[in-house]
């Protein structure tokens, strides 16, 4: 362990409490984590003696910015799905609103003629 619960480092970089549990509360405190990092010369320092180097925690910061651009082209993909949900479901009900009005003609216009109902789908049961 680099630093003993209760230092001056371990409370610098936030190891108390409870993790964050969404996405984006993560992300933020893994990018201050590695901003505090880079921000203090004695944890950089103190980290270095475990292969936590200046190179390390700039990869981390690279895969941190990786990772935001794919969350923010997966909201962009969720927002754009549920747009095209609901404008599918607009046309469906404007669909349903006119298949309806054409059911009511179409079954005065064949009453009495079952079999003309029947290869239009208006069968009773």
């Amino acid at each position: 362990m680099a630093f003993k619960p209760g230092t001056p480092a371990y409370l610098t970089l936030k190891l108390t409490g409870k993790r964050a549990r969404t996405m984006a509360s993560l992300l933020k405190e893994t990018r201050a984590f590695y901003a505090t990092i880079t921000g203090t010369p004695d944890i950089q320092t103190a980290l270095s003696a475990y292969t936590v180097d200046a190179g390390a925690v700039a990869d981390a910061q690279a895969q941190i910015a990786v990772l935001d651009t794919a969350l923010a082209a997966q909201a962009k993909e969720t927002g754009e799905a549920q747009m095209a949900t609901r404008t599918r479901d607009t046309a469906v009900a404007e669909l349903r609103g006119y298949f309806s009005d054409f059911v009511a003609v179409a079954k005065i216009a064949t009453e009495g003629t079952p079999r003309l109902r029947e290869k239009l789908g208006l069968i009773e049961r």
